[in-house]
């Protein structure tokens, strides 16, 4: 059996098959017999995948050198099998940091938005924020004074304000 066509095959396959997801929860329809399948398959192409390579070797190589081949063979899969997973958590992990911020963006201008719109679609022009009409506690003396006094944001030159007790 020819290794090549079968490795060029399984790669396909499973390329195939993990680009199904995506576009399955794209158009709505990822189930979790969708994600089986996809899983049985890419497993399925794996394992000829691998018995195809590693028979195919000894021809690219030749047998002099075929020790040395798959001992590097061996010590790259070794490295992706260690090294992959943490890889791939640190990139998920930094895709979700830049959906939460994306996400957190959105909303405030959407916060931001909301009034104006609202306003808008009423057809009135937005309305100005309005001041504090009532009196706000200050000290005369400074910070720590025990004889606070109020002053009235209506009239700040009086002592005294009006609603004060």
């Amino acid at each position: 059996m020819p290794k090549r066509p079968v490795m060029l095959a399984c790669n396909t396959v499973s390329a195939v098959a993990f680009a199904s997801v995506p576009v399955a929860a794209w158009l709505g329809g990822l189930t979790m017999a969708h994600l089986l399948v996809v899983a049985a398959v890419g497993g399925v192409a794996k394992v000829f995948f691998s018995l195809a390579y590693r028979a195919y070797l000894p021809v690219l190589v030749g047998s002099e050198r075929l020790l040395e081949a798959n001992t590097k063979l061996q010590g790259s899969e070794s490295a992706a099998q260690l090294a992959g997973p943490g890889l791939a958590g640190l990139l998920a992990h930094s895709l979700r940091r830049g959906q939460r911020r994306a996400r957190r963006r959105a909303q405030l201008r959407g916060r931001r938005a909301l009034p104006a719109l609202r306003t808008y679609a009423r057809g009135r022009p937005p309305a100005r924020p309005r001041r504090s009409g009532g009196c706000s506690r200050r000290s005369a003396t400074g910070y720590g004074s025990s004889s606070p006094t109020r002053t009235c944001a209506r009239s700040p030159s009086s002592a005294r304000c009006p609603t004060s007790r």
